[in-house]
């Protein structure tokens, strides 16, 4: 079973046929097969992104400052990398 999202960050619903038909053209179309997809938004955006490669079955990665610390969008990346102390967004 896939991870909980966190509050804040919900699936919006699909219609599952939908769903599959287009994971299998996105799918197909990648060679070779997308792994792993940097994140380099915050916020909502990088929360649809990430639900979008989750629905994909693409890990996800970030970077995140020490002020996003506890952000939502740090929340939801299955690996968020600190940035150095004093980096900016």
């Amino acid at each position: 079973a896939p991870p909980k999202e966190p509050p804040g960050c919900v699936a919006m619903p699909s219609p599952p046929q939908r769903l599959d038909v287009l994971r299998a053209h996105v799918l197909a179309s990648m060679d070779p097969p997308l792994k792993r997809l940097f994140i380099a938004n915050r916020g909502e955006i990088a929360c649809r992104i990430h639900r979008a490669a989750r629905a994909l079955g693409v890990e996800t990665v970030g970077a995140f400052t020490e002020e996003d610390g506890e952000s939502l969008h740090r929340r939801v990346l299955d690996r968020a990398l600190p940035l150095p102390k004093g980096a900016t967004p």
